[in-house]
């Protein structure tokens, strides 16, 4: 019956498209709100940063030379992606006489693996920041307190010293990202957008992000002080 199967096998495929796809899609946005997507067509990619050696412009009296410097290329990365795949075996028996209708759920279970894949993958670099199994360009850690710079400074991606949760420590967090700067000394700008915690750790994350009024009405603050954190971020 090769007309038959065919026809079995082109129907099979388009609907295991639709479905998987939209499955995907949904699953997935759970790890990009973390990270972006980034269309690579080639099998390494090599990534750098320009670096100017010099973080303000010089002033520059009337008549007097412009001062010139010697750029770098800084830091070399060679990225080459990972690919991952499976599939589940479906003969034409399956498809006929499936009483329970397995067929048609492989395309949800496979796209649910899949973002889960992927989830695990962008979340344990953060929960390997601390180890060894991450290292930056600079031989560093992913979470590292003397991040090199091209200069003779550094810049650090956490504080020196842990602290739990709590609004002073956020406080803290969000003046470290502040004053972070890039290869050439100059501040980056960045704002912070998301708080990625574990997940016995949720509930003082809601109140962290949420509430209008400061979480630390014990610690000497007035109880209608505002959550600075909550006014000035809107963090998810």
């Amino acid at each position: 019956m090769p007309a038959t199967r065919s026809l079995h096998s082109n129907s099979l495929d388009e609907r295991y498209k639709a479905v998987f796809f939209t499955k995907w899609d949904l699953d997935i946005s759970n790890a990009q709100r973390i990270v972006s997507e980034e269309e690579i067509t080639t099998q390494n990619v090599r990534t750098s940063q320009l670096v100017a050696g010099v973080a303000a412009v010089p002033k520059k009296t009337e008549g007097a030379d412009i001062a010139r410097f010697s750029a770098d290329q800084g830091y070399d990365t060679l990225i080459t992606p990972d690919t991952y795949a499976m599939g589940f075996c479906i003969t034409e028996e399956m498809f006929e006489d499936d009483l329970h209708a397995q067929a048609d759920k492989y395309p949800s279970v496979l796209a649910g693996l899949h973002a889960n894949t992927l989830s695990t993958a962008v979340f344990n670099t953060l929960n390997n920041g601390f180890g060894t199994q991450l290292l930056d360009t600079n031989g560093q850690t992913f979470f590292n307190t003397a991040h090199a710079l091209s200069g003779s400074s550094s810049t650090g991606a956490n504080s020196a010293t842990g602290a739990d949760l709590t609004e002073t420590s956020l406080e803290a967090a969000i003046e470290l990202l502040i004053k972070t700067v890039n290869e050439d000394g100059v501040y980056i700008g960045d704002a912070p957008s998301k708080l990625c915690v574990s997940a016995a750790n949720w509930g003082e994350a809601r109140r962290l992000t949420r509430s209008t009024t400061t979480t630390e009405q014990l610690t000497g603050k007035s109880g209608n002080a505002i959550n600075a954190v909550a006014d000035a971020y809107s963090m998810e």
